[in-house]
């Protein structure tokens, strides 16, 4: 019997384990500690065994693709000396002054676009008048990362983003440890991660977006099948109360998968979801679940010769979005794929495949949208540039796998970066006649790069082979390109993070 002698009990000396002796009842302070040690340690151990299957499952079954930019800016985390606000400490606070949270909150709204973000602005602005305690009053949390976004986008204001990312993570943590008001940390959590990504942070940005995929498939959105007022049976979420709520979770899962492509494809990292695993509908803008014209959208479908003509692309750039973004992936999943093997073989009817898929998307797209549309329904023509963007780099890097020996595909590939060309010359117009904002201009940085590219090739080319006159009309809309580019990281931090990997003559 244990008779509780230190540093070793009488019998495990006599027995030669005094080294192992450890106490089964009341533990003194050092077993407590060699306790908690040895927790941590099988923690560790946990933790590098999981590191190392994610990795060897990332190695067997994921393509590495180039990544756009080839530096991140890191910005500082610590919160500013003086915020320089003459109502004096308000900042320290729970709840903020309403004349500043309701100006922030309209600048956000304005540039919702930017995050693909479709939420029902009356519902927003209805749960904003409720108590802190009302359960569908709006989280803290959710409300610091829109007013983070907001400061982005207003001089005023940007010297406060580092209160309200201080400000976002604390309140959202608050969130997860009491299951509070999870859709709205979901919503939150995937604002500060695109916050990171567009002030050019791309590792930090990138790992938290995956881990909020990550929970959004734990809330089953990537399994909205249908547009039944009932959750995933693998879902924690309450079945949505209403055809509008069910639509801004539809919304808020296309929001996620299209933001991870762009920001995978800007950072060269993989995906977190498969869209293979993907069976959630297409998303529509919120009109169309308040009016039923959501039940005739199609299904969401990942093979790209399936991918069908949107109806009433006016409206609907949700969907349009989402199948640029869709088509955008898989085009440069093939393109690494190919280049890894160092030959086209027997992927060339995929390519093929997916060519077509291409085409009709565009031939489905409207007109560049003009000042009438900007005007009468901001929102849906930042949605529209973008897609028509997004549309024609798709176009570009799956034609360029085979520009080489492919003069249909080399015409595809630069009928691409003149869409670019000429949709950037368009939108830098409207911008310095005041007619829409600069950070949309910004935010198209991503198609620069393929463009440039595609334009100095078959400048070269043609200055190779003679044609003088070719070469310098393709330089015009090169130097259109250039054009739009210069500037704009004043704007959108992670557009100048982008420009650094367009090669210079």
């Amino acid at each position: 019997m244990c008779d509780a002698v230190v540093p070793a009990c009488t019998r495990c000396v006599n027995s030669g384990n005094a080294a192992r002796c450890r106490y089964l009842i009341a533990p003194a302070k050092s077993t407590i500690k060699w306790l908690q040690n040895k927790i941590d340690g099988l923690e560790d151990q946990i933790q590098s065994m999981e590191h190392s299957i994610e990795a060897q499952m990332a190695k067997e079954a994921r393509v590495p693709m180039k990544p756009l930019a080839h530096r991140a800016r890191k910005a500082p985390a610590s919160l500013p000396v003086s915020m320089g606000d003459p109502g004096g400490d308000w900042w320290k606070q729970e709840e903020l002054p309403r004349r500043l949270r309701d100006q922030l909150v309209e600048i956000f709204l304005q540039h919702r676009w930017l995050c693909s973000l479709e939420i029902s602005i009356p519902r927003l602005m209805a749960s904003l008048e409720l108590p802190p305690s009302h359960p569908d009053s709006t989280h803290p949390g959710l409300l610091d990362a829109m007013l983070l976004h907001a400061c982005i986008q207003s001089p005023e204001f940007n010297h406060m983003q580092h209160l309200f990312l201080y400000r976002a993570r604390k309140h959202l943590n608050k969130s997860l440890m009491y299951a509070d008001r999870l859709f709205d940390f979901l919503m939150g959590s995937s604002l500060v991660a695109m916050y990171h990504y567009y002030t050019g942070n791309l590792l930090e940005g990138n790992s938290s977006l995956s881990g909020i995929m990550l929970f959004a498939m734990g809330m089953g959105l990537h399994q909205i099948s249908s547009l039944k007022l009932a959750s995933p049976e693998s879902s924690f979420l309450p079945p949505p109360r209403d055809m509008v709520e069910l639509g801004e979770r539809i919304n808020m899962f296309w929001m996620l998968y299209t933001n991870d492509i762009a920001g995978s494809l800007v950072a060269g990292m993989p995906l977190a979801l498969s869209g293979k695993r993907i069976t959630t509908v297409w998303p529509c803008p919120l009109q169309y679940y308040e009016d039923h014209r959501a039940y005739d959208v199609l299904h969401a479908s990942f093979y790209p010769e399936d991918l069908q003509v949107a109806r009433g692309y006016e409206i609907n750039h949700c969907t349009l979005r989402a199948k640029a973004a869709v088509l955008l992936h898989e085009a440069y999943v093939l393109a690494a794929r190919i280049e890894s093997l160092g030959h086209v073989g027997d992927w060339i009817k995929r390519v093929h495949s997916i060519s077509a898929g291409i085409m009709r998307h565009l031939k489905s797209l409207p007109p560049f949208p003009g000042k009438k549309e900007a005007r009468d329904d901001h929102n849906a023509f930042c949605g529209l540039v973008l897609t028509i963007c997004l549309s024609y780099m798709s176009c570009i890097q799956l034609h360029n796998i085979i520009a080489e020996e492919d003069l249909a595909a080399r015409q595809h590939a630069l009928s691409g970066a003149q869409g670019i060309a000429n949709s950037l010359s368009k939108l830098r117009h409207m911008v310095d006649k005041g007619e829409c904002s600069s950070a949309l201009a910004a935010a198209n940085a991503m198609s620069w790069i393929p463009a440039y590219k595609v334009f100095v090739r078959e400048i070269g080319r043609l200055k190779k082979a003679g044609d003088l006159e070719g070469a310098a009309a393709l330089q015009v809309d090169l130097d259109r390109l250039i054009h739009g580019m210069g500037g704009l990281e004043a704007v959108f931090p992670v557009a100048g993070v982008i420009k650094e990997g367009v090669p210079q003559d």
